[in-house]
């Protein structure tokens, strides 16, 4: 198999053209994967096109052989979408016009199971109708003599395609349990050499462009090989998986439909076959004895040896749990967002302060707010004193960069801890960042310099109970204003008191102290916040599912009324929100509405509408330039956004349609 393959002559296999085709697309893959890595050290465009030309002919000669196969002209493989029935179309036994066929080789078949008697060159099967022909009348004699070559022709005769359609056998085939073990070992192997493959795929990735760049249209390789990853390869190893298992069933005497049977299938798949020869074949191995007795299809005894699938197992199991295990520890590292993705949510989540202190808020925006399905590359989007922002994300949803029109920010990690933020625009700040843990007490210290003069510390101390953040700015080297934050938490790790002293020494009549005081429900739901200089008070109520039901913003705690509502009303087909601000004596009334990939936000009192689009992940892609209220945390923004490839996605966007009605705000 596989001879001569840059040759139009001749024919081949449809098991060896389904090798040639496999090996075509992944080799087509990887050519697409690294095209401009490869062109770094093939100086020439013309001599690099040769690898694709090279590739062209291949598939074409063996497509070409194929069709022979089935009696066809080469030229039949133009024919859109042919190439599936050279797949599956059986070919033509003995010669044909094109040759002759290449699963038939009879100076190499042995047919006698018993003294393995070879059949001679010219014998055909003409000559073994006749022998049989002359046989018959004396057909009880045959069937008792010791004559070997009358019992090959009669078995012949009985398997009509025996000698003569070798390929049948490829499907009736069967596979033992220590076998099937194997193979899945190496179907695993293979997934997860592939994974830590992506795995540093995407680390050269990361370092090489998304550190530099901007333009994603560049490194559009890397989305090829992407999709081969996690779309062409899952697909060919399920592939893999059917076959075997068609194989592993056939071992019990059934046939492959079986496999659609759920618990009866498995059962087989992991239980022991026939002991004794049946219409699949002659079993593989036992695993009782070192060696065992079996009958075949005509009660002659036979011997073959035995294999314990205890170490197969064994070995299967180590995969999968190296496998498992990689998986949970890399994705439990990730960084989980928000359908909508803002820029107060990318700070807080990346600051390792922010991130610990977690100061309690309610989401208002009337937009669903769940959590990702995809994993975020980069977001984009105006802001009104930085002009475009560029945000960009690593697979773990870690921020890596920031660009805007007046600065360039890089952040670097350490494991999963930031390590360092480095700023450029008129000079160079530079965040550096220390972590210590001293029994049951974590301390987080920054030290921001401009210039390699230092203007900002802060230093963070949290326990169980309370957290303290410190942080002090500094003018030639003296300390100009000192920020205390003192954080208390409660036995369910809530939030319930925040003081804010802030201290200004060359000006202490500026000093003031700010106390937040934070109630919840009883299942952990926050229903009041209040306090501050104005001691102004934030009410929340809840409906079922904890789903928000109220927010009212009282201006003062002595007020009756307060001078800001939103009403949320949640039905099957379409959640709103009643937005009114007595403040300045706006109203508006969103009716959230999801059609496809797309929500519809439409104020009814403007009769405006604005069009969010999504993918068929439920993840935002883009958002257009609106005049909804600052609480939507995007006003007058157009917002972009990107994800990284996951498995199965190409097709999950090709075949999958969103028909969910029932979005929740």
């Amino acid at each position: 198999m596989i001879k001569k393959i840059f040759s139009f002559k001749g024919r081949i296999s449809r098991t060896e053209y389904i090798v040639s085709f496999f090996f075509y697309l992944a080799c087509y893959f990887l050519y697409l994967a690294f095209y401009n890595l490869l062109l770094e050290f093939v100086h020439s465009i013309i001599s690099f096109s040769l690898l694709n030309i090279l590739l062209f002919w291949f598939i074409a000669s063996q497509s070409a052989k194929r069709c022979h196969d089935i009696g066809k002209s080469g030229w039949w493989q133009l024919i859109p979408f042919y190439f599936f029935w050279l797949l599956f179309k059986k070919g033509q036994s003995g010669e044909n016009k094109y040759g002759k066929a290449p699963w038939v080789d009879p100076s190499k078949l042995i047919i006698n199971n018993f003294n393995y008697n070879v059949v001679p060159e010219a014998t055909t099967k003409q000559v073994i109708m006749d022998t049989y022909e002359e046989e018959e009348d004396n057909e009880y004699k045959v069937k008792k003599s010791d004559d070997s070559n009358s019992n090959t022709f009669h078995r012949l005769i009985d398997n009509e395609t025996n000698l003569f359609v070798k390929e049948k056998q490829l499907i009736k085939k069967r596979l033992s349990l220590s076998n099937y073990l194997k193979k899945l070992s190496l179907i695993v192997a293979v997934f997860f050499i592939s994974v830590l493959f992506q795995h540093f795929i995407i680390g050269y990735f990361e370092a090489n462009h998304l550190m530099h760049t901007t333009d994603f249209d560049s490194i559009k390789w890397f989305d090829y090989y992407s999709l081969f990853h996690y779309n062409i390869l899952p697909i060919l190893l399920i592939i893999w998986l059917i076959v075997l298992s068609i194989f592993r069933l056939q071992d019990s005497n059934l046939a492959g439909v079986a496999l659609i049977i759920p618990g009866y299938n498995l059962i087989k798949l992991f239980s022991y076959g026939d002991a004794n020869e049946n219409k699949y074949g002659p079993p593989q191995n036992f695993t009782l004895h070192k060696t065992s007795t079996y009958f075949d299809e005509i009660g002659k005894n036979k011997t073959h040896n035995i294999e314990n699938p205890l170490k197969p197992a064994l070995v299967f199991a180590i995969l999968v749990v190296s496998t498992i295990s990689f998986f949970y520890f890399n994705n439990s590292k990730s960084i989980t967002y928000s359908q909508l993705v803002t820029e107060y949510e990318i700070i807080n989540k990346n600051n390792p302060i922010f991130n610990l202190i977690k100061i309690p808020g309610v989401n208002l925006s009337p937009i669903k707010n769940s959590k990702l399905n995809g994993i975020i590359k980069s977001l984009a989007f105006n802001d009104n004193f930085e002009g475009n922002i560029f945000y960009v994300f690593d697979k773990a949803g870690k921020v890596i960069r920031k660009v805007s029109n007046t600065e360039e920010r890089k952040f670097y990690y350490n494991g999963v801890r930031l390590d360092s933020i480095i700023e450029k625009g008129e000079g160079v700040t530079i965040t550096k960042f220390h972590y210590k843990t001293i029994s049951d007490t974590n301390s987080i210290s920054l030290t921001e310099s401009y210039n390699n003069e230092i203007f900002d510390t802060t230093v963070l101390q949290i326990t169980k109970k309370e957290a303290k953040t410190v942080k002090s700015e500094f003018v030639d080297s003296k300390v100009y204003h000192l920020k205390t934050q003192i954080i208390h938490f409660n036995n369910f790790k809530n939030v319930t008191k925040e003081i804010i002293k802030r201290e200004w020494p060359e000006n202490p009549e500026l000093d003031e102290e700010l106390v937040y005081n934070y109630d919840y429900d009883l299942n952990n739901n926050l229903i009041r916040k209040y306090g501050g200089s104005i001691n102004d008070i934030d009410e929340y109520s809840y409906i079922n599912n904890n789903r928000l039901l109220e927010y009212k913003y009282f201006l003062d705690a002595d007020d009756e009324l307060p001078i800001r509502i939103f009403k949320y009303s949640y039905s099957l087909k379409t959640p709103s929100i009643n937005y009114i601000d007595y403040d300045n004596d706006k109203v508006y009334d969103f009716l959230t509405t999801h059609d496809s990939t797309v929500y519809n936000l439409k104020v009814r009192d403007t009769n405006k509408s604005y069009s969010l689009t999504l993918d068929k992940k439920n993840n935002i892609i883009e958002v257009p330039e609106n005049e909804l209220p600052n609480f939507l945390d995007m006003e007058q923004e157009t917002r972009k956004y990107t994800y990284y490839n996951t498995y199965f996605d190409f097709f999950k966007d090709l075949f999958s349609t969103n028909k969910k009605s029932n979005i929740d705000i």
